[in-house]
């Protein structure tokens, strides 16, 4: 036991809160409601050992997405000639901590292993997602511009590869900035900025801007789509010069977004 504690040492400083407290409730609930100072002892021992042989199953089950998350890319990159940029990995860390916010088993998590798409507009992440699902089998779609979490929007696509699960996200440049500046706010301020948590004016700071990008979009949508059925020139030169402007400012949203990084 000792020996487990003693090789694995350097892995467990950033993940060890999380585990402690599941591992002393394990503890708790099916051995002991004393609290003397042997079985505390014996607690600190069971706990921590537990807790390495967790992080060390989790890593490993990890790490067994690899063949799954480079099959998808490869499709997305060789067959339908998209950018796939691999977000970064979801760490032992973070899949601890999901474990224990969501109260959740490890099989349940879907975004283990993933890999992101940035796009310019909606109308190109509705054309990315559906080459998308064209292209495999079997995937599932998570709408997050229809029912935003926290303020984040987004498409994400679930693809089952060898009975593992790879998390496609696609984005609009808008909705990628927003998703930077939340996770830039919760490093630096607080990480349950981004669940929901954190401070208030912060929150409403985040969910005003991602309502102003929603509203942005759809006008974006409504003025393409008026352009492709207006035939007279005069008409079509009016709402040419409309949408430059919306490009401007659609630019300015993300040199502003940007600033904040």
């Amino acid at each position: 036991m000792v020996l487990i504690r003693s090789a694995c040492r350097f892995s467990l400083a950033a993940r060890w809160a999380s585990l402690r407290i599941i591992c002393s409730s394990w503890f708790k609930k099916f051995f002991t409601d004393n609290t003397s100072t042997r079985e505390a002892f014996y607690e600190v021992i069971f706990c921590d050992n537990l807790a390495v042989l967790l992080l060390l199953g989790i890593d490993t089950y990890r790490k067994s997405f690899g063949v799954a998350y480079e099959t998808v890319v490869r499709i997305i990159q060789d067959n339908l000639k998209l950018e796939a940029t691999g977000r970064p990995a979801k760490s032992t860390t973070s899949i601890v901590d999901k474990l224990h916010r969501e109260s959740i088993r490890l099989s349940q998590l879907q975004d283990i292993a993933g890999c992101r798409i940035v796009i310019e507009n909606i109308q190109e992440q509705d054309s990315v997602v559906s080459q998308i699902r064209n292209a495999f089998s079997l995937v599932s779609l998570v709408d997050r511009r229809i029912k935003p979490n926290y303020g984040y929007r987004a498409v994400h696509l679930i693809i089952k590869i060898d009975e593992k699960l790879v998390e496609v996200q696609v984005r609009t440049i808008l909705q990628h900035n927003w998703a930077e500046l939340s996770e830039k706010l919760s490093d630096k301020i607080d990480p349950s900025i981004k669940y929901g948590g954190g401070n208030k004016m912060t929150q409403e700071l985040l969910l005003k801007m991602s309502r102003n990008f929603e509203h942005y979009e759809k006008i974006e949508i409504d003025m393409t789509n008026t352009f492709q059925d207006v035939t007279e020139e005069s008409q079509k030169k009016v709402l040419k010069n409309q949408r430059d402007e919306m490009e401007k400012l659609k630019q300015e949203m993300i040199k502003l977004t940007k600033s904040l990084i």
